[in-house]
């Protein structure tokens, strides 16, 4: 069976970015992985999760001490591929689009990022600002080949009210999810029908 370790991201003692509204990426991030999780399950690919509430499963001493269990748990489950999932933020509230990150360019972790990054933005219909690289911890101390996407920016008011909405985080976690589906060459259903979601923009 395929396997992933879906992270995500911030959560416990870190909310990560505020929107302009007050939305938290912890609480993006974990509605929409959460969703990834168990649309994996039934398209047959096994998910793991590093965390599954608000709270995270580790002690957090300090925030590398925090990026480290998180590839940890994937290590120890050795999955097939690693996944961060994230909302961008910048001081300029103009900022918009999706993109992701590898750690380097010409291997697996390049091909599942841009697998990902395609349907998230056509998901939100919002600019595709494509896959860099980037020296993330999450993605160097993986075992496996690893991926970040930044769904859109929670910084920007527009893109904030996109990621607050629990329909278009079930939409986000669909084209995650056929985004994974692609990379792994395993057929994609419209398993929306399934779990009573949203269909996909």
């Amino acid at each position: 069976m395929k396997s992933i370790c879906i992270d995500p991201g911030h959560g416990g003692k870190d909310p990560g970015a505020p929107g302009p509204d007050g939305l938290k990426e912890a609480d993006v991030t974990l509605a929409v992985g959460l969703l990834v999780a168990a649309y994996l399950d039934a398209t047959g690919i096994n998910a793991v999760l590093t965390r599954k509430t608000a709270a995270v499963p580790w002690s957090q001493a300090t925030e590398g001490d925090d990026l480290q269990a998180r590839c940890d748990i994937a290590n120890r489950a050795k999955t097939d591929m690693f996944l961060s999932i994230h909302c961008n933020s910048l001081d300029d509230p103009s900022a918009h689009g999706s993109e992701s990150y590898c750690y380097a360019f010409g291997g697996k972790g390049q091909s599942l990022a841009g697998f990902v990054l395609v349907p998230v933005a056509a998901a939100l219909s919002i600019t595709n600002r494509g896959v860099k690289a980037a020296n993330f911890e999450v993605l160097r101390n993986t075992d496996m080949p690893a991926a970040l996407i930044e769904m859109a920016f929670i910084s920007n008011p527009a893109e904030e009210k996109l990621l607050g909405d629990p329909a278009v985080q079930s939409k986000l976690a669909v084209a995650i999810t056929e985004g994974i589906c692609s990379y792994f060459n395993v057929q994609f259903t419209e398993i929306c029908h399934r779990f009573d979601c949203p269909n996909r923009i």
